[in-house]
């Protein structure tokens, strides 16, 4: 009942209309090319705590700064504790209210895209880590208000989150507070089990130290018999050295997915959510393979989503192709000869361009103007210039010469 009457009560509740702003701003407004995968969906949807966590920060530190002033009335350390956590609940509450429809609106855009199939385990265990990263966030600005007791702190705190999110997303370590996010297709990639967990228990502790220390801690002076926070210190120190120790990895190749594949020489493989547009891709490739068989070259059979660049047999078909912006298709297919550590020598790099030009001259007839172009690049279809693709292609397989 009492803590019904917090939430309630609480700022937040005044602040839902902005949280849910920047949650659905954050959904909308920027690119949806996620719809077609349940991993990266969920994973990317973590983003929104780099403009929601600032938020929640500042209003808790509201929310703190309005119960510090009954401070003298709650007496023992005891009620201090009780006081402090209904206000961070009744934060957290209702960040978590908008999180949540945030988090349904882009399952409903997932299923309406016609993405079949549920979430894997992986994608919904990587939504845990921002929901307790805000929760941490709030704890954190509950604390910094009941401490400094006036409500205009609440701006400060709100911008040095930010700031301090910026910076150790840039500078690291970014285990810290990189929960989510991802520019680009994760076909091949999902989030790392463990980092998830740690991340977990991480922000969980600091979460209790924050909420321990608003109690304990005042005037600058720590109350006597208050080994929790003590204990809650060590655990939280204890806990960010394995964290720290995951690196800066958050993602990492994933293992064997369902796919829908099309076709023969090439077979088009991609995942469920892309299958109504593989048949189309597969068309667009067929006249740069073509081209290439042409001069000699043994192209790939295949082309999947989670291949790696150089497998040479094996093409990487994009998120960007299969979506239907097919101006460098030729790349998907010149993909398969250029391993990536190759992609840094100037002879490889040298030998990819040119046979670009090529494909664009020969299939799509246009005609860079490049003049530092070999002129048998764009020259007619000769024997020697058959033999120039069949070496060009030889160099990227072979790494350079």
């Amino acid at each position: 009942m009492i803590a019904t009457t917090c939430v309630r009560r609480s700022v937040a509740l005044a602040c839902l209309p902005v949280l849910l702003a920047l949650v659905l701003a954050h959904v909308l407004l920027r690119d949806r090319t996620w719809v077609h995968e349940w991993v990266w969906a969920l994973y990317q949807y973590g983003f929104v705590t780099v403009l929601l966590g600032p938020l929640v920060a500042g209003v808790a530190a509201w929310e703190g700064a309005r119960l510090a002033r009954s401070r003298s009335l709650l007496g023992t350390a005891d009620r201090s504790l009780a006081a402090v956590v209904l206000a961070w609940l009744g934060v957290s509450a209702w960040t978590l209210l908008a999180y949540a429809v945030g988090l349904v609106l882009v399952v409903a855009l997932v299923v309406l895209a016609g993405t079949p199939g549920v979430p894997p385990p992986i994608a919904v265990f990587a939504c845990l880590p921002p929901v307790l990263l805000l929760a941490a966030e709030a704890a954190g600005g509950v604390a910094a208000g009941w401490w400094g007791r006036h409500v205009l702190l609440a701006p400060v705190v709100a911008i040095g989150c930010f700031l301090l999110t910026l910076w150790l997303y840039v500078t690291g370590p970014s285990a810290l507070v990189v929960v989510g996010g991802a520019t680009g297709s994760m076909a091949a990639l999902e989030p790392r089990a463990a980092l998830v967990a740690w991340q977990c228990a991480w922000f969980a502790a600091v979460t209790l130290v924050c909420l321990l220390a608003a109690a304990t801690v005042t005037g600058h002076r720590l109350r006597p018999g208050r080994p929790l926070l003590v204990l809650a210190t060590v655990g939280a120190i204890t806990v960010a050295r394995p964290l720290l120790a995951q690196g800066e990895d958050t993602l990492v190749p994933t293992g064997t997915r369902t796919e829908v594949c099309v076709g023969t020489s090439p077979t088009v493989c991609t995942l469920p959510g892309y299958s109504s547009r593989a048949a189309q891709a597969r068309q667009v490739l067929l006249p740069y393979l073509a081209a290439l068989q042409r001069s000699g070259v043994a192209v790939p059979t295949t082309f999947r989503q989670d291949a790696e660049p150089g497998e040479q047999t094996v093409g990487v078909i994009g998120t960007d192709l299969l979506l239907g912006h097919h101006a460098d298709a030729e790349f998907a297919v010149l993909g398969a000869f250029l391993r990536k550590s190759c992609s840094n020598r100037t002879d490889t790099l040298d030998a990819f361009s040119q046979l670009a030009a090529w494909l664009s001259s020969t299939v799509d007839h246009q005609h860079p103007a490049d003049p530092t172009l070999p002129a048998i690049v764009l020259g007619p279809d000769t024997p020697a210039q058959r033999a120039w693709v069949r070496e060009s292609v030889q160099t990227l397989r072979d790494c350079g010469r």
